[in-house]
């Protein structure tokens, strides 16, 4: 790609602060920063597609994106799930699962994301497994995070709902077979 770069460095100070990278020591941090990609993109820029395969997850550095799914086959406007800033990440269930993906994100202004390929994961792995862990522990802890967030505003939902409408095990359970 031609809008991914290696230079400068991302900030240590920024990418503690931040979920998917924070509680990594220094040296860790130092090895997955060696493993990060940078990409620049204007505003409105598609950074990937709801269906595509997957294998990178994107951490913001500047900018910001909405992340939107399709709202109907047969209309052409979209549903914004969430805009996401400095210091959010996305596309981390890539890293954990081979599904593709479960959403669309177009950048809402020039935007840089650091980019971190699976492949690179496994580098990461090679070199350093204490890190690893700790990198792979902090992407569950944000799926997980999201997870119930999610599991809580579509119980609000449902309690909004007459009584028997969707039948609640259906959508937290397997439902009948």
């Amino acid at each position: 790609m031609s809008d991914t770069t290696n230079d400068p460095a991302p900030d240590l100070d920024f990418l503690e602060g931040t979920p998917v990278f924070g509680a990594i020591g220094r040296s860790a941090l130092a090895l997955i920063v060696s493993h990060l990609a940078r990409r620049v993109l204007p505003h409105g820029s598609p950074v990937l597609a709801e269906g595509e395969g997957a294998r990178e997850m994107y951490v913001l550095e500047r900018g910001g994106v909405e992340v939107l799914v399709q709202r109907d086959p047969d209309r052409a406007d979209d549903l914004v799930l969430a805009t996401l800033g400095p210091g959010d990440c996305f596309g981390e269930m890539s890293l954990l699962d081979v599904q593709p993906r479960s959403a669309s994100v177009r950048t809402v202004g020039e935007t840089s994301l650091l980019v971190l390929r699976y492949r690179d994961l496994l580098g990461i792995r090679r070199q350093d497994p204490e890190a690893f862990l700790l990198l792979v522990l902090n992407i569950a802890r944000e799926v997980s995070r999201r997870l119930r967030e999610s599991e809580h505003r579509l119980v609000e939902l449902l309690r909004r709902l007459p009584a028997g409408t969707v039948p609640a095990k259906g959508v937290f359970g397997p439902g009948e077979r």
